[in-house]
């Protein structure tokens, strides 16, 4: 090869060559339109690491690789999109091969007894009789290779059963529920439950419904059955037996029909780690990543660098979700989940670089998109936590979860792209596991775009934003989601309102997108946050007084679907309960508002913290809680000081603690705050300085008049406080603030930093008798009065807490302003001129 005579500045080798062009240097025929994104692919292929372009004398291009020294003429990507053509062909044939399977698979009319009748052509199955438990299989026999089967459930009722799996010839002649071992049956039932001959091995998957579609595919090379339900994996079963089996069915009671379905192409397979060749063949001290589990499990064995694996499927269809649980976690180190294209193993960072077309979620609480790290302060993930990714290819978006939370949304997903699961492993000590099945959390709820006619009409951004421009209609819009079980929170984001518009936000049954009132009838099931402070229940308003929603405030509604109850946010604080029998399954979010105004949906919000109570396990000695868990009451005795913590821990946002002076005895003193309650087992209080140790982290406000800051007497000389005061305490934990205060008026601010660690209310007893009250709703007050750095002069100099605002300019008129704007009843504030 010649001398490198031009230095070409090409990302891709092949600008210049077009669609056609290279379809025929890839050997895709032009009636192969199904595999031309292959080619599309190949044209926007950038070149691996350490690869350069270059021209020879000739004008011919040829590649070469600065860190192994090799040449190439041609792209170092092809050889994959040729093997990925090879592969897709491969696939459509056993797709063909399958769907000339299925077009032969029907129920057998000799293949059941009496109870069942069978129509359109021998595809659908009706449970007409009286009888218990019918069974049927079809005419097809699988034996070898891969066999997909689909059946719809078009009927389903409430006390009945069927099973859907696959046994022996003679099956039809089972009349049990459970077939038994004789028939080889391995079935997976409208119940939630997999059975296989006979022995229950999983109990706690999702009922069926009607219109559920469930897909088995068997796998008789590697002796496996995985069942789908609508297209998404929900259990797995290797080592079955048996070489000639049949799908079949078994009805129980009246009323059941089933249909055979062709499916269209086979859905996702199993994920597991793919294990690198050159990483095999080494002894295993040589490995980087130590492969376990059936290759499900993933585990780093390097004490240095950062290895990154991936699985050996791919997404490129549906909205596909994938999860991992973090096995292993070591102090230090990294580990980051996410999806990327199928070089991302060849990566040698701890953060893929951009030709990756990377997008993960690191256990240090940080998302990072193609490189560049896009948001931090999210969740940190600890041992045993479970991370999932949902991929929303018609949005171009991945959904990260962790615990089955949404907890950060990332956008613009470069699109004809093949997404692989992966993992980036650093330093020996980490662990992860693939759930092969994983149960699919509720999606990231979405304005229906269809749930009403104008003048409502949804904005862009993928359905968040809902609009309406007309004034005196009432509009109700509805989510695309609706809340079945379990606890779900939701945080709708208001953007704008018409000042005399009436608005409510809620959660209510389907039905009412048909709604024409603000305060939607009792019949639609509705409960909800209006704009003037009022909560709504079934048509009438419960609770008055709550802050009243302005822009750009965050409505929340915790819904507890279990304990029938509803918790109302505002900005993070709680402000309302509402309890409820209606409070049950099939609720979804909604908004009506009689006049112009415009609500996002926030994708992953941040669940904020629960109201607290005391904890009774984390109760000193003699300290007695109250059956509701919000008071707490030490007797007179001689013991100097007893602590009691809340169940609750804070780290995120801001924080507003209130509690209530119930009783002040004549000796001693209380101590309020929040601290670290990981700390709480360690001792009460040092001997001497009657205060807590620093590493319990306590900022606290005492009934002397003391301010506590990390174990230590901060100022002295605030007001006391006596029985029936309210003493509320504000923590920013972003700008590591905080501000005591007394019956809802600000007394001090100060800093705090490292109050990130977490940290949970808490009280402390000195002497006694002493009784103190949590309020688990107060009313949230104004934050203090500071100089807003933003609107400063930039002659003025900040100081104290940004409290003491200097004039440094020799001549002219800087102006400053205060951080919070006045918008409606008495407010106090004061200016000291200190010079």
């Amino acid at each position: 090869m010649a001398g490198k005579v031009e230095d070409v500045d090409f990302s891709n080798v092949k600008v210049g060559l077009k669609l056609k062009d290279m379809c025929m240097y890839m050997g895709i025929a032009e009636d192969e339109k199904h595999l031309f994104w292959i080619s599309e692919l190949a044209l926007l292929a950038k070149l691996p690491p350490h690869w350069k372009q270059y021209r020879d004398e000739e004008g011919h291009a040829y590649f070469h690789n600065h860190a192994t020294s090799v040449t190439s003429w041609t792209h170092p990507r092809d050889s994959y999109f040729f093997e990925l053509v090879a592969r897709e062909r491969n696939k459509i044939k056993t797709m063909q091969q399958i769907a000339d399977q299925q077009r032969r698979v029907k129920w057998d009319p000799q293949g059941h007894l009496e109870g069942v009748e069978l129509s359109n052509g021998n595809t659908t199955a009706l449970h007409n009789s009286d009888g218990m438990y019918p069974s049927l299989r079809t005419s097809n026999k699988m034996s070898v290779g891969t066999h997909c089967f689909q059946i719809k459930i078009d009927d389903i009722q409430e006390d009945g059963f069927m099973m859907i799996g696959m046994g022996k010839e003679n099956f039809h002649y089972n009349s049990d529920a459970i077939p038994p071992d004789d028939y080889n049956c391995h079935g997976y039932t409208t119940v939630g439950e997999i059975y296989v001959c006979g022995k229950l091995i999983e109990s706690s998957l999702e009922k069926l419904q009607k219109d559920d579609v469930v897909t088995m595919v068997v796998h008789f090379g590697n002796r496996s059955i995985v069942w789908y339900r609508n297209r998404h994996p929900v259990a797995l079963y290797e080592g079955f037996e048996g070489t000639a089996l049949y799908p079949c069915l078994v009805f129980g009671y009246k009323g059941y029909q089933a249909s055979i379905e062709r499916a269209q192409q086979m859905p996702h397979p199993i994920m597991k780690w793919m294990v690198d060749s050159e990483q095999a063949e080494g002894t295993e001290e040589q490995k980087c990543v130590i492969f376990t589990n059936r290759n499900f499990t993933a585990r780093s064995n390097s004490p240095t660098g950062y290895t990154t694996v991936r699985t050996s499927g791919f997404f490129d269809i549906d909205n596909p979700y994938f999860e991992a649980t973090v096995e292993m976690l070591a102090g230090d180190g990294f580990l980051m989940l996410g999806i990327a294209n199928q070089y991302v193993h060849e990566s040698p960072t701890q953060i893929p670089a951009e030709q990756y077309n990377h997008f993960g979620y690191a256990a240090s609480g940080e998302a990072f998109a193609l490189g560049v790290r896009v948001k931090s302060g999210l969740p940190r993930v600890q041992r045993g936590d479970v991370i999932g990714l949902r991929l929303l290819l018609e949005y171009q978006r991945v959904i990260f979860y962790v615990n089955n939370k949404p907890v950060v949304e990332l956008v613009d997903l470069p699109v004809y792209e093949q997404y692989y699961p992966c993992c980036t492993l650093g330093n020996a000590g980490y662990q992860v596991r693939i759930h092969p099945c994983p149960r699919i959390p509720l999606g990231v709820p979405r304005w229906l775009n269809d749930s009403m006619t104008p003048p409502r009409f949804i904005t862009a951004q993928d359905n968040m934003v809902a609009k309406s421009v007309r004034s005196g209609q009432c509009v109700t819009v509805i989510s695309a989601v609706e809340y079945e079980s379990g606890k779900q929170y939701f945080e709708v984001n208001l953007m704008a309102i018409h000042p005399e518009a009436e608005m409510c936000v809620g959660i209510a049954a389907k039905e009412v997108a048909d709604n024409f009132r603000a305060i939607p009838a009792a019949e639609y099931r509705h409960f909800g946050y209006c704009n003037n402070g009022d909560l709504v229940a079934l048509g009438q308003v419960v609770q008055t007084g709550c802050p009243r929603i302005r822009v750009p405030d965050r409505i929340g509604i915790l819904v507890d679907l279990d304990r029938h109850a509803l918790l109302f946010f505002h900005n993070g604080h709680p402000v309302g309960i509402i309890n409820h029998n209606n409070v049950r399954a099939r609720l979804t979010p909604c908004v009506t508002c009689v006049g112009q105004f415009e609500a996002l949906l926030d994708p992953t919000p941040a669940v904020p913290a629960f109201p607290p109570e005391w904890d009774c396990e984390r109760a000193q000695d003699n300290i007695q809680v109250s059956k509701d868990r919000l008071t707490a009451l030490v007797p007179c005795d001689t013991e100097s000081a007893r602590t009691v913590w809340s169940t609750s821990v804070y780290n995120r946002g801001a924080l507003y603690l209130e509690m209530q002076v119930e009783l002040h005895g004549r000796t001693g003193w209380i101590v309020y705050g929040v601290g670290n309650r990981n700390m709480a087992s360690q001792g009460k209080f040092a001997t001497r300085a009657q205060l807590p140790y620093e590493e319990y982290f306590v900022i606290g406000y005492t009934s002397r008049g003391d301010i506590i800051n990390a174990g230590a007497v901060e100022r002295r000389g605030e007001e006391q406080w006596c029985n029936g005061d309210r003493m509320g305490l504000y923590i920013d934990f972003v700008t590591e603030t905080y501000a005591a205060y007394k019956n809802g008026f600000p007394v001090v601010v100060g800093n705090c930093p490292g109050v990130g660690v977490g940290v949970s209310p808490m009280t402390t007893f000195v002497y006694g008798p002493h009784s103190m009250k949590l309020v688990p709703l107060p009313q949230v007050p104004n934050p203090p009065q500071r100089w807003d750095s933003n609107k400063c002069h930039s002659e003025v100099a900040l100081s104290q807490y940004s409290l003491m605002a200097t004039n440094k300019a020799e001549s002219g008129y800087p102006t400053i302003v205060g951080t919070q704007v006045l918008r409606h009843g008495r407010h106090y504030f004061e200016v000291t001129i200190e010079y």
